[in-house]
């Protein structure tokens, strides 16, 4: 039964890895379409409220850039 479970965890953690594959594909393209300076500046507001962490803006300052 234990084995099962870590199977789906695996199926479950394979899925997810391809979804955020895709989505960051999206995005990509998405960005493509903005201006990467005002973009980043958005992201330094959400940065200093806050709202997002360091990781996570970084993570999208990448892939602006």
């Amino acid at each position: 039964m234990q084995e099962q479970v870590s199977i789906a965890n695996i199926d479950l953690f394979d899925v997810e890895n391809q979804r955020e594959a895709q989505e960051g594909q999206k995005a990509h393209q998405e960005i493509k379409d903005v201006n990467p300076v005002m973009e980043i500046r958005k992201f330094i507001e959400l940065l200093g409220e806050g709202i997002i962490t360091q990781e996570k803006f970084d993570k999208k300052k990448s892939q602006l850039l």
